[in-house]
């Protein structure tokens, strides 16, 4: 009795020590298992005791593990942060010291041009903080998401209808389709028409102009729908298509645009994955790029 009762002090011990693994002994096993790795017959009194023990054990563990994970998004986002603020800050501070300059005399046209570069590097960093607070939410599971029904197909044509009424998506052609005259999903209406306008948005800004860009939607299943995003640019590489999800990649079909915080991929797969769905992409270069989205629907 007098074992069992000492390896269970010295486990306690060694987790109040922040040490969440059992106690072993000299030849580097359990002290309550013999050679054949059985549990001794003084220790099986105290089972009960002892599967406690390993259960507490492996919870601390995982708690640390978690919180291990959280300071290091905590790090990662405090990192991103200052590194991505840095240039627009240079900006503005720049403008503004010529501004405050009492050595010329800046006519009305200069220090309007002055104060839209300081306005669009103002408004760059406020979708900056925003987009890297919502990735930091999405990755600690911390958003709250306010489902509900919505007819899907209306919501996208509308978001659609948006983005080529918009004169930075002028010169692109997109389309709609749907093999479905309705669908009905619980999503959050704010959440999931981020999803669709990062997607398309990165389709229209990643590629030249006159591109064709078809968004359609298809139902697959009585419970199941499909969201694809069809272009037909350049396409990708490897690299970019391996890296496309991942924070701060601007790689998107070329090399060429760098502008955006490099989250908005991120951020879609993230927001689709807490709909219950699943992303994938297809592309080569010279082949155009299909981002394909399937979601669960709500059954008639």
């Amino acid at each position: 009795v007098g074992k069992p009762l000492l390896h269970m002090v010295n486990w306690l011990e060694r987790l109040a020590q922040g040490r969440y693994e059992e106690p072993i002994g000299k030849k580097g096993k359990p002290i309550g298992r013999n050679w054949r790795g059985k549990e001794k017959k003084s220790f099986r009194v105290f089972k009960d005791v002892f599967d406690a023990l390993r259960h507490l054990s492996e919870t601390l563990r995982s708690n640390e593990k978690l919180q291990q994970e959280i300071e290091q998004t905590r790090e990662e986002w405090i990192t991103g942060l200052s590194h991505d603020l840095k240039t627009p800050l240079s900006s503005i501070y720049g403008y503004a010291t010529f501004l405050e300059s009492e050595q010329y005399e800046w006519d009305r046209k200069e220090v309007s041009e002055f104060g839209k570069t300081i306005r669009e590097k103002s408004d760059y960093m406020n979708g900056l903080i925003e987009d890297l607070n919502l990735t930091y939410r999405l990755k600690n599971q911390a958003l709250p998401m306010v489902k509900q029904p919505v007819a899907i197909i209306e919501t996208i044509r509308r978001i659609v209808v948006d983005m080529v009424n918009d004169p930075s998506s002028s010169l692109h052609d997109i389309e709609f389709s749907a093999n479905v005259q309705s669908i009905t999903a619980e999503v959050d209406p704010i959440w999931f028409r981020r999803i669709i306008v990062n997607i398309l948005t990165n389709a229209i800004k990643y590629t030249p102009a006159g591109t064709h860009v078809l968004v359609e939607v298809q139902s697959i299943a009585a419970d199941q729908f499909v969201v694809k995003i069809a272009d037909n640019g350049p396409g990708m590489d490897e690299t970019t298509l391996a890296n496309l999800f991942e924070r701060y990649y601007r790689g998107g079909h070329t090399g060429e645009n760098t502008s955006g915080t490099g989250l908005g991929m991120a951020i879609a797969k993230q927001l689709v994955l807490a709909h219950g769905g699943e992303i994938m992409v297809e592309s080569k270069l010279g082949s155009g790029t299909v981002v394909v989205m399937t979601f669960p629907a709500v059954t008639s």
